[in-house]
């Protein structure tokens, strides 16, 4: 049995001047028709811009997060003709690729350093710059929570649909340099994400869901792009909680996401809990590609709020330590065709599965 997401993830914007987060950097990319604006989250670049001749005004202008492969895409139609381009991070730095150009050649010039240049259909130009890139592999885990209508984000942003937003944000948050601490912070929108995490903790499922929609309301700019200050004034956090020192704001990003993983799956002390802290509307989704610290990878899907199914791929044998919702009283293991036995639940909601190594088990039938 497979449990798999189909749905690609590509937030978009039709605004001229929306911000986005490059992924595999620290880097604010606020997008306008003839020009690209960057600026590092972190402070440790100095802002520049490129502009472009493109003849406007241009139609159908659409900026595009691409999350499937980490890049971002700007197309519309000029005055001339049809242009699109891509920008991406590398290891040496900012690519940007003309793919459609309507003329035979483009003119640009780059702020920092000064420099004018020419490029072709197809060509592409490095900014160099030293990114810190996110390791490869760890974008895999995936998150649906059942909703497949338009990633249009001003729409997305309006509907303020956590449904369709904590997908995103995973995702996204996935494809950002680690920190290798848990940050603390409190100042600012950082007293927001504390909310959160202490909701989670508390197993508060009612109201976890308002307090990240505070936090998404104020901590994020354009797509996702977080800020220490809700710049938009919206009374959500006191304004008297300014930060005294310069404060990366990515952490509000990630370290939201792990809140975020944690209302679907935890594991701790060997131990592992399925939707611990399933919030109210999320009746049904699924989540893949988790992989434990132990080397498995667990896959699982619900609906109408129960747990329906698990698959779990072993990484070395040994014994998995499951905490199930509460109300389940048995479920059927099998692997492969093989149905192995029928297992019961004890009073404190565990059990615990013995894994051969490189074998894969699925868990069905929840009984309640």
């Amino acid at each position: 049995m497979k449990i798999t997401i189909a749905e690609r993830l590509h937030p978009f914007s039709h605004e001229a001047g929306t911000q986005f987060l490059l992924p595999h950097s620290s880097l604010c990319v606020q997008i306008f028709p003839t020009r690209l604006c960057f600026s590092d989250l972190e402070g440790k670049l100095e802002s520049f811009f490129i502009a472009f001749d493109f003849k406007g005004p241009l139609s159908e202008f659409t900026a595009e997060l691409d999350l499937e492969h980490g890049t971002l895409k700007v197309f519309g139609q000029t005055r001339l003709g049809y242009m699109r381009y891509l920008i991406c991070a590398k290891d040496d730095g900012v690519w940007l690729t003309m793919e459609r150009i309507p003329e035979d050649q483009l003119f640009c010039r780059r702020s920092f350093p000064p420099e004018q240049m020419t490029l072709a259909k197809g060509e592409s130009m490095l900014i160099c710059l030293p990114l810190k890139r996110q390791s490869k592999g760890t974008g895999e885990e995936r998150l649906s929570l059942g909703i497949h209508k338009s990633q249009d984000w001003d729409q997305l942003r309006r509907r303020l649909d956590l449904k369709e937003i904590f997908p995103h944000w995973l995702k996204l948050a996935a494809l950002v340099p680690p920190r290798g601490d848990l940050v603390r912070e409190t100042a600012g929108n950082f007293s927001l994400l504390a909310i959160c995490r202490q909701k989670i903790q508390q197993g508060d499922k009612e109201t976890v869901c308002e307090a990240f929609e505070n936090l998404f309301r104020a901590a994020f700019a354009g797509v996702l792009v977080p800020r220490v200050m809700d710049s938009d004034y919206q009374g959500i956090v006191e304004e008297g909680k300014n930060p005294c020192d310069p404060i990366s704001p990515l952490p509000l990003l990630t370290e939201a996401a792990r809140c975020i993983r944690s209302l679907f799956f935890q594991e701790s002390d060997g131990e592992i809990s399925l939707l611990p802290c399933l919030p109210s509307p999320f009746h049904c989704g699924r989540m893949v590609g988790i992989r434990t610290l132990n080397d498995q990878v667990i896959h699982f899907e619900w609906t109408k709020k129960c747990l329906r199914s698990v698959v779990i791929e072993s990484g070395p044998a040994g014994e998995v330590a499951l905490a199930l919702p509460k109300g389940i009283r048995s479920f059927r293991m099998t692997s492969g065709r093989r149905m192995m036995k029928k297992i019961l639940i004890d009073a404190q909601r565990k059990t615990v599965l013995s894994l051969e190594e490189g074998k894969t088990v699925c868990l069905d039938r929840f009984e309640h």
